[in-house]
């Protein structure tokens, strides 16, 4: 896949110039290393962690569905002079069309479950119970926009993320059961309310069924950078400090960041995807921004803003998505997801 934008800063000046991205080394989130008409097989695309699983069940409950929209991301790099960052933003999508997505995907994740024989408590008798009303209490209220570090700092490399995240059928949304380790890492304490765990427990004895949390996380693009320094501090020439940044293109379902949690008398076990899922033939446009230098307040400043839900918010990259042609392609590419989780939890 071709880079998107990249840029260099020069420390003090920083100008912004166009370059040739550099190919990522092939790990497991490289766009290169992904073949996006590859088999979606449970073997290779999904990974079991605990022993629980559907076989033998007649009847779940889905306290807890929704998809994360990943709509800004920010990279800052250190140097030895300073910092600078990088910061791409999707536009286009607004909250009604990730709604409508949302319900498509429930509807055919039920369809799913359905299909080999296992019936999903109806919506009226969640809100009947108690304990349900209790979880509504104390979980997030769809919309909610999300902002989070995204893997945290590895080595100079600080990453954020804004989300947006959108539950199926006015499901509150619960993230206990669903965080992890890059995608969806909220401040700490966040989402660890006792009533959070007590809550589904307490409504999974009541209907005498196993519980499934189910997070649908989609991203545009992946985000690097770099940076060089030149001189000394015993050298007559003046040290500067150059920062790269490049931001590929790879809108997908993100490995890791969707899962379904199933909750059971067995204990938990997590489903997760461990290879990304890519949406093949997604229509957009991209747009340069002001460069890196015109934020001014650096990563923070531009995260506040984009958490605010600016939609002028000085990115220095643009992808922008046609509504009707994103929705009807990832609530394809979703079924398939679905359709793979259904799968490995049968076995």
């Amino acid at each position: 896949m071709k880079p998107l934008l990249s840029t260099v800063a020069l420390a003090i000046t920083l100008i912004a110039a166009s370059a040739n991205a550099g190919i990522f080394d092939k790990k497991k989130n490289d766009p290169t290393a992904v073949n996006p008409d590859a088999v979606l097989t449970v073997a290779d695309f999904v990974k079991i962690s605990g022993k629980g699983n559907l076989s033998g069940v007649t009847r779940v409950a889905i306290p807890n569905f929704y998809v994360q929209f990943v709509r800004d991301q920010t990279i800052e790099r250190k140097g030895r002079l300073g910092s600078d960052s990088y910061t791409t933003q999707v536009r286009g999508i607004e909250t009604a069309t990730l709604q409508q997505i949302a319900d498509a995907l429930y509807d055919g994740f039920v369809a799913e479950l359905q299909a080999v024989g296992i019936e999903v408590v109806p919506a009226e008798a969640l809100e009947a119970n108690a304990d349900f009303s209790e979880l509504r209490k104390v979980a997030r209220v769809s919309p909610y926009t999300e902002e989070s570090s995204m893997g945290g700092s590895k080595g100079d490399n600080n990453h954020q993320g804004v989300s947006v995240l959108v539950s199926a059928k006015n499901l509150p949304i619960n993230i206990r059961n669903t965080i992890d380790d890059y995608w969806l890492k909220p401040n700490a304490g966040d989402g660890f309310k006792v009533s959070l765990v007590t809550a589904p427990m307490k409504v999974s004895r009541a209907l005498n069924v196993p519980l499934l949390d189910v997070r649908l996380t989609v991203a545009m693009a992946t985000l690097k950078g770099r940076v060089s320094n030149s001189g000394s501090t015993y050298s007559v020439t003046p040290q500067t400090t150059s920062f790269s940044f490049d931001a590929d293109l790879y809108p997908r379902f993100v490995d890791g960041g969707n899962l379904v949690a199933l909750s059971s008398s067995e204990g938990g076990t997590i489903y997760s995807l461990t290879q990304p899922v890519i949406i093949k033939d997604l229509t957009f446009a991209l747009e340069k921004g002001q460069g890196s230098g015109s934020r001014g307040a650096g990563l923070l400043g531009a995260i506040g803003r984009a958490a605010g839900g600016s939609a002028n918010m000085d990115a220095d990259a643009y992808i922008d998505l046609q509504a009707e042609d994103f929705s009807n392609k990832m609530t394809a590419r979703g079924k398939e997801v679905s359709h793979l989780f259904v799968e490995a939890m049968i076995k």
